[in-house]
């Protein structure tokens, strides 16, 4: 996966496929027993791989912040909204007491939140849900960092609170520039929010490309099934049955001795017994997959293509 300045890549898929799990490998915040193989790992040329606990406090929250998916546990209750944002402000922010209760002042503003003094004194239970998110994107924001992980931001907010919160986070990006990477289960919000989608599944990247080609050619079957499994208004039929993708996902530590969608794919042939490497189909799109469907025709891929990882 990929990301520019300026720049919103949604991760999309199934609960359990490795989305949440690969944004944090980004900042260093793996579990103690999982592996991490990538070959490589970069912000803008310099590589994260190896870096101690040390160098990675310079970073978090510095050039990578992180919204988490519930702010009613990412927020310490015990602390009120100003010790948890001053917190960040002196561990990264050459300011003075005064500068720094200004800056939070005005991050409050940014991301829309009224009587932002009394907000300050006031703890986590004290908010609703949509302003707690609010908070924590003014906290991910403190140091104008260079790329924001979005971890299903708008899980627990109604669908109102939802598109304020989508809303806002754009407007932010295109005032600073930051790259943002989405990721959600909610192929709804992707399709007005993100540039560019990265399909998991299985712990791997199944698709990607543009939001509009992946959206409305969607190339492997898995895409195809996600897509398949939404109501679409006045196309589906009320009370006609949703589309379904059969079996359940592998477990997150089985190996990759083929391809992880064989079991529950609609068109599996003998070469999807091997593992297969994400294979471009054009030069913004590609797919793991040696029968994509293009154009609305399965085309066969000879799977020697797969060295090209």
């Amino acid at each position: 996966m990929t990301l520019d300045a300026g720049e919103t890549l949604a991760v999309v898929g199934e609960s359990g496929c490795g989305k949440s799990l690969s944004a944090m490998a980004i900042t260093g915040l793996v579990p103690p027993r999982a592996k991490l193989i990538a070959d490589r790992i970069a912000l803008k040329g310099k590589s994260l791989l190896g870096l101690r606990e040390r160098e990675w406090r310079g970073i978090r929250g510095r050039r990578i912040a992180v919204v988490f998916q519930d702010p009613m546990t990412s927020l310490d209750p015990c602390y009120t909204i100003e010790d948890q944002m001053r917190e960040i402000g002196r561990q990264h922010l050459a300011l003075d007491a005064r500068a720094l209760r200004a800056r939070m002042l005005d991050l409050l503003r940014q991301v829309g939140i009224s009587s932002p003094e009394t907000r300050l004194s006031q703890y986590p239970h004290q908010l609703s849900g949509g302003l707690r998110q609010r908070v924590m994107i003014a906290i991910a924001l403190m140091c104008e960092p260079e790329l924001i992980i979005a971890d299903e931001p708008t899980t627990a907010l109604d669908v109102t609170i939802q598109a304020q919160v989508l809303r806002l986070l754009a407007d932010l990006q295109k005032e600073h520039g930051f790259g943002l990477i989405l990721i959600t289960h909610d192929l709804g919000v992707v399709a007005g929010a993100a540039d560019r989608i990265a399909v998991m599944y299985a712990g791997q990247v199944v698709e990607s490309g543009p939001t509009d080609t992946v959206l409305s050619a969607p190339a492997h079957p898995y895409t195809e099934g996600l897509l398949h499994s939404i109501p679409v208004p006045g196309r589906t039929a009320r009370g006609a049955p949703l589309g379904f993708i059969p079996g359940v996902v592998p477990r997150p530590d089985a190996p990759h001795t083929a391809c992880g969608f064989i079991n529950r794919c609609s068109r599996p042939v003998s070469a999807c017994a091997t593992p297969i490497a994400l294979m471009p189909i054009d030069p913004a799109h590609a797919a793991r997959c040696i029968r994509p469907c293009l154009g609305g025709q399965i085309v066969e891929r000879h799977p020697a293509t797969e060295t090209a990882a």
